[in-house]
C-alpha cells in the first residue's frame, strides 16, 4: 500500500529476492520498494544485473510537474509503483493496460 514517504509496500516470497539471511528463504515478508528503484522495459531483459524481473500490467499513469511519471503496476496479485521520466513513458508508448517488465535491483529491497 502506498506510504507517505513515496515507497510501495507489498508482500513477496523472499526467494525471489536476494535474501539477507539464508533462513529467510521461502518466508513471506513485507518489503518496501522505492518507485525510483523500479525500471520498466517492453521485453524481458537478457544479460542484466537485475535479478528480479516481473511481468506487469500498467494500471495507471500520473504525470508529475517535474517531467516525471508515476506508473502504477499490477504484478501478480500485488501492486507496485515505478517512477520514470515523461520521455521514457513516451518512448515506451505506455498506456493503461500495457504489458511491461518491471526490474528491481536486489540492493533496493528494504525490509
Amino acid at each position: 500500500f502506498p506510504s507517505p514517504s513515496g515507497f510501495w509496500c507489498f508482500f513477496m516470497l523472499c526467494n525471489n529476492f536476494l535474501a539477507h539471511n539464508i533462513e529467510d528463504i521461502g518466508k513471506l515478508l513485507r518489503l518496501r520498494i522505492l518507485a525510483r528503484d523500479v525500471s520498466l522495459c517492453l521485453q524481458r531483459p537478457e544479460g542484466s544485473s537485475s535479478l528480479n524481473v516481473f511481468s506487469a500490467t500498467v494500471l495507471g499513469l500520473h504525470d508529475d510537474c517535474k517531467g516525471q511519471v508515476t506508473v502504477s503496476l499490477k504484478v501478480g496479485g500485488e501492486c507496485l509503483l515505478a517512477r520514470i521520466t515523461r520521455r521514457s513513458k513516451n518512448n515506451l508508448q505506455l498506456n493503461i493496460g500495457a504489458s511491461v517488465f518491471a526490474q528491481i535491483k536486489s540492493v533496493a529491497v528494504l525490509r
